[in-house]
């Protein structure tokens, strides 16, 4: 019998499909290394800081603000801490009460900057400490000329005063604080801050200040209660009953009763 002929089976076609797969995986990888690399390069050339700006700075120096800030043209804006900038910034500055940081896809940072108001002085060994209506003390100088508008106060004594601390009194003057920030709101309130040139706390119960930096009203309130009243008798007084030339002595220690003395001529 004549030997039967055996047909050989198909070459199998597994490993022609793992070559596909295999080049497909490959494709995808390249290309997904690809697009990261992409956008690693954008984010290196367009999120970067291309300017720093500094806004509602007055008595702060711009300048100091960027430098401090350390915040560098050229930077990684990915890699901005604002937290970090912050701190730094609170830590340097006395002035500062509040800081807003934002940034654009353009480069641009913007350091939005609210400043402390400067409120009330006391003089002290030579020197004049300013503060705000909390108390805070914003700036030591020796310059009469840089206390100009700003309420100097008699009758307060601070105990080791550094830039940037607030309510330095010793134990036996704190119940005068409580005053102080009676009166600087009151005063806010009405308009007046910036025309008191002085504030005597000498005795906490008696309690006067000067109208007019040259002088034109010693006004008496006594005890520290009710200054909402008192005021608006004063301001009454001032604008209804006393004229641009009137100098004197305005008592208002009786209640609903505002006695005026003029200076001897």
């Amino acid at each position: 019998m004549p030997a039967k002929t055996q047909k050989r089976a198909p070459p199998p076609r597994k490993r022609r499909s793992e070559r596909r797969i295999g080049c497909g995986a490959a494709y995808i990888l390249i290309t997904g290394l690809a697009i990261v690399a992409g956008l690693v390069y954008v984010s290196g050339q367009f999120f970067r800081v291309a300017s720093v700006e500094v806004v509602g700075a007055q008595r702060l120096n711009a300048a100091q603000i960027v430098q401090t800030a350390d915040i560098h043209v050229g930077e990684n804006l990915l890699f901005l801490r604002k937290t970090a900038v912050s701190q730094r910034l609170f830590g340097s500055f006395a002035y500062l009460e509040e800081l807003r940081i934002t940034r654009g896809l353009t480069g641009r940072i913007v350091l939005t900057v609210t400043e402390r108001q400067p409120v009330v002085c006391i003089q002290q060994e030579g020197w004049f400490w300013i503060a705000d209506g909390s108390g805070r003390l914003l700036e030591q100088t020796s310059l009469p000329s840089q206390t100009e508008g700003i309420a100097r106060v008699d009758g307060i004594v601070l105990l080791e005063p550094m830039i940037g601390q607030s309510r330095v009194f010793p134990a036996d003057q704190r119940d005068k604080f409580p005053v102080l920030l009676q009166l600087t709101d009151a005063f806010r309130e009405w308009g007046l801050l910036g025309s008191v040139a002085r504030v005597d706390l000498t005795r906490a119960y008696d309690v006067s200040f000067q109208y007019g930096h040259d002088g034109q009203f010693h006004v008496i309130l006594g005890l520290p209660a009710n200054l909402e009243a008192k005021l608006s008798m004063f301001v009454h007084v001032r604008d209804n009953e006393l004229g641009p030339y009137d100098r004197g002595t305005i008592d208002l220690t009786a209640e609903r009763v505002a006695r005026f003395e003029a200076n001897p001529a």
